[in-house]
């Protein structure tokens, strides 16, 4: 039941054990569902997750009034911006139930069926142009009537001329959709014209006589549009018609029919000019129309299909480019097998026949296919000379085969076009042999790598190495433990002082110097920062060992200059800051420490949590100081400024790292940070 308030403003109480106020609001439970999302609590540089229960609460975290009134104004605003939206979803939802109806689907087997018609008829096409010289497809047509009209003067045969160029205009349109990965736009009429731009005309006539080797991209353009002729989509509207079928626009089956003829179409020329080539490829019996007979189902004519929702995804999440590229290729994997079916329609079982496939998928490919569908991928791995092939590890079947399916299937949860994402429980067992193992640096390592030219002097940092980031950063992971994104975006007003310490704030939100200014902050062409979960958020003190190499002095260098970042050398690659740098330190500790696959950046990480451990660091301590989730539900009391410990307790367990019997005094000496 909702809580009365006595403060004047709604949804705001006290609570009579604690008598701090806090943020109550119930709400209907038809809209309850959708009111998912993040509340922002600046006053703890937290947030409050909404999981679609039916009563909001908020902590205000504070007895005083005054102070509760103005987060309270914070919290509504957000609050009240997630309802409305569950209101519009929720009545959405509400209209989709009565817009369900009984539709026809095609017999088991049609599309395949179809799509082997068409490969006949492409190949039969080609073998008509040997028996009859003069016999010319309708796109052929179009180009022997511009080349006859340019008034040709070459010695090629106009006819033959005309159908390679023509099937290379088909070949590369249906490549290019492909490619795109947007099989909707096949299903779209588009009505043959005539060419009257006599520019164009001669173009062409260059084109086929040899005077030049291609047409501009503005002439290609101008010709696919008025040339092309739909040629999917009508090709498709005539199949379904000769099989005595009828699909609505919108339909799935006219989508994966479309698809199938968009690859028939691709295979099939690609045969044609290995036959040009000299290749003995025979032409297919055709298969007979489709047997009557059809399914009837249920189609929500308004569900969503996975392509919509996975833009959906993009467009609330705004993850970071790479997130992007690997969700497209593996969303692009399901749908090229698959169809872009509608999200009601992705079910446990066809998740589990897909990541059955990624399974057998190889890892690496040569660059002709990589492009290629999931099943032209497979194929080639089961070639016997690609046998030896190393296939997808299963860790990368879940977190990105299944992964990219479930970022768009929950968002399809979330705004109510599913009641479950069918991806839940549905990962592969993942065993001792299937993950990796990443080792700390021994002492061995650690001498060589601050012995490189990078540390000796004359210092010699490569252009790849980015600067000062080569000098500081493997000493910076040696002794605070952080991951690599971590240090790379770190900004020169992270590095402040608590409670009389100097420490390393790790964070995702702004400094204190922003903070008035947050929404200017993520609109920079600068790369923002971010952190891996909530937990990664925190303090870790400046070790001795980094005061006594001059990092202090360092960052008031870095301060004194106007930098804002503390490496602004590195240039952010696909939403990462340290991408490209990385790649420098792999070949750098290949070159000069071990070739070890199992030491990489990270080992410093591992050290760092190994010396703790030794040391004899409590448990909590080393999470708190690495950034590790504590599961413990009385871990989550009394944090306050993003960490659950003093300062002075986290410097006291920071100061026990110690490497027995490595030397760094060699970089006590200012000229070499002035060099780095």
């Amino acid at each position: 039941m909702p809580r009365s308030s006595t403060t004047g403003l709604p949804f705001l109480v006290r609570r009579t054990d604690t008598g701090k106020f806090c943020y109550h609001r119930d709400v209907p439970a038809a809209v309850a569902a959708f009111i998912t999302g993040d509340v922002v609590l600046p006053w703890k540089e937290g947030i409050h997750k909404l999981e679609g229960r039916p009563t909001v609460k908020v902590s205000l975290a504070t007895g005083d009034e005054a102070t509760a009134r103005v987060r309270w104004n914070r919290v509504h605003e957000q609050v009240e911006a997630l309802v409305q939206m569950g209101q519009v979803l929720a009545a959405e939802k509400e209209q989709r139930g009565r817009e369900r109806k009984t539709v026809q689907r095609l017999p088991v087997g049609a599309v395949d069926t179809i799509a082997a018609q068409a490969r006949h008829d492409l190949l039969a096409e080609h073998d008509q142009c040997w028996i009859d010289p003069t016999f010319t497809s309708p796109l052929t047509g179009v180009v022997v009537r511009l080349m006859r009209n340019a008034s040709r003067t070459a010695s090629l045969d106009p006819v033959d001329d005309a159908r390679r160029f023509a099937d290379d205009l088909r070949l590369r349109d249906a490549k290019a959709a492909l490619v795109s990965r947007r099989p909707g736009t096949l299903d779209t009429e588009i009505e043959e014209g005539e060419v009257t731009d006599q520019r164009l005309i001669a173009a062409i006539s260059d084109l086929a006589a040899g005077r030049i080797s291609r047409l501009t991209p503005e002439q290609n353009a101008a010709l696919t549009a008025t040339c092309t002729t739909s040629t999917i989509s009508s090709e498709l509207d005539l199949r379904l018609a000769e099989n005595g079928l009828d699909l609505p626009h919108g339909h799935p089956d006219r989508r994966a029919l479309a698809l199938a003829l968009l690859r028939t179409t691709v295979n099939g020329l690609e045969a044609v000019r290995s036959r040009d080539a000299g290749a003995a490829i025979d032409t297919p019996a055709r298969p007979p129309v489709v047997a009557p007979g059809s399914r009837s189902e249920t189609f929500d004519i308004n569900m969503p299909l996975l392509s919509a929702m996975r833009e959906r995804w993009i467009k609330e999440e705004r993850p970071l480019d790479k997130q992007q590229d690997d969700n497209a290729l593996y969303t692009g994997y399901f749908i090229s097998k698959f169809g872009d079916l509608p999200v009601d329609q992705i079910t446990k079982p066809v998740l589990k026949d897909f990541m059955d496939l990624l399974e057998r998928c190889p890892r690496n490919v040569p660059h002709a296919i990589r492009r290629a569908s999931l099943t032209e991928r497979i194929a080639w791995g089961e070639k016997p000379a690609n046998l030896k092939q190393p296939r997808l590890a299963r860790r990368t079947v879940n977190a990105k085969g299944l992964g990219s399916m479930s970022a768009a299937l929950s968002m399809a949860e979330k705004l109510g076009h599913i009641a479950v994402n069918p991806c839940s429980k549905m990962g592969l067992r993942i065993t001792d042999a299937d993950v990796v193992k990443r080792e700390p640096y021994n002492l061995e390592d650690l001498r060589r790598i601050f012995s490189t030219s990078v540390y000796v002097a004359p210092i010699e940092i490569p252009i790849s190495g980015c600067g000062c980031a080569a000098h500081w950063l493997p000493a910076l992971a040696l002794f605070t433990g952080a991951r690599l994104e971590e240090l790379g975006q770190l900004l020169v007003g992270d590095i402040k002082q608590i409670e009389g310490l100097w420490c390393v704030h790790i964070t995702d939100l702004p400094d204190d110097e922003d903070a008035a200014d947050r929404e200017a902050w993520w609109d920079e062409e600068e790369p923002g920062k971010a952190v891996k979960t909530a937990a990664a958020r925190r303090y870790v003190p400046v070790h001795p060992e980094l005061v006594r190499c001059g990092f202090l002095n360092f960052v008031s260098q870095r301060r004194r200059d106007g930098f804002r970042r503390l490496f602004p050398e590195l240039k952010a690659y696909r939403g990462r800051t340290t991408k490209a740098w990385s790649t420098f330190w792999a070949r750098h500790t290949d070159e000069h420490v071990t070739k070890s696959p199992r030491k990489t950046f990270h080992s410093f990480r591992h050290l760092f949590v190994a010396r703790l451990r030794a040391a004899g660091v409590d448990r909590d301590l080393i999470k708190a100081l690495v950034g590790h989730a504590n599961k413990d539900v009385t871990a989550g009391y009394g944090v306050v400024d993003g960490t659950l410990f003093p300062i002075a307790v986290l410097h006291e367990a920071l100061g026990r790292v110690r490497v027995d019997g490595l030397d760094l005094s060699h970089l006590h000496r200012p000229e070499l940070i002035k060099a780095a």
